[in-house]
């Protein structure tokens, strides 16, 4: 039995190991062209920016055993049953929380460049319940990009600080979602 949420929910998952690059791209997902996807396409980071996507959208759709896996499938393939644990534990809970939202695109708002090779890319689901921010965090070693943590914020304020010092993009890139079905209020 799922209990309901009474207040804002935020979930950090800090994944000590680097591991297997990020490949593949939604299906389920379409970008229009901006600053957004001119920055995934200057940094390398298209195959990376399509993983988030489609665990982002099996999150949205209670997939969280496939959203899990994907996000797992990102990680050193040597981590540890602990993180890999975390990871379904944490994915599981973002999964109930959007039960009770539905939600309407995706939109990659911004940007965190912390090194050459490390960034965050932040995304916002419109929901008819308000904003959720997941943000995405990469390491790339050579020519590939590894999952090291994610991170999930519900309060506005919360967003707003964790969007502060990051390349804001003026024109977002929006990632349709297809309805899943009508959620209860």
């Amino acid at each position: 039995m799922m209990r309901k949420a009474t207040g804002p929910m935020r979930l950090v998952l800090l994944l000590p190991a680097l591991g297997a690059c990020f490949v593949g791209s939604s299906a389920t997902a379409r970008c229009e062209p901006t600053r957004a996807r001119a920055f995934l396409e200057a940094n390398g980071l298209e195959a990376y920016n399509g993983r988030c996507i489609d665990y982002l959208v099996c999150v949205i759709r209670n997939e969280p055993e496939k959203a899990a896996e994907i996000h797992i499938g990102s990680v050193n393939p040597g981590a540890d049953e602990n993180t890999k644990q975390g990871i379904r534990r944490m994915t599981t809970q973002a999964a109930a929380l959007l039960t009770r939202a539905a939600v309407s695109e995706i939109e990659l708002v911004a940007a965190h460049r912390v090194s050459s090779k490390a960034v965050a890319l932040c995304y916002v689901l419109n929901t008819d319940h308000g904003p959720i921010l997941f943000a995405f965090g990469a390491y790339r070693h050579k020519d590939r990009w590894y999952s090291y943590s994610w991170d999930l914020r519900t309060e506005f304020r919360e967003i707003r600080e964790h969007l502060r010092g990051t390349i804001r993009f003026d024109e977002p890139a929006a990632f349709a979602v297809e309805p899943v079905k009508e959620k209860s209020v």
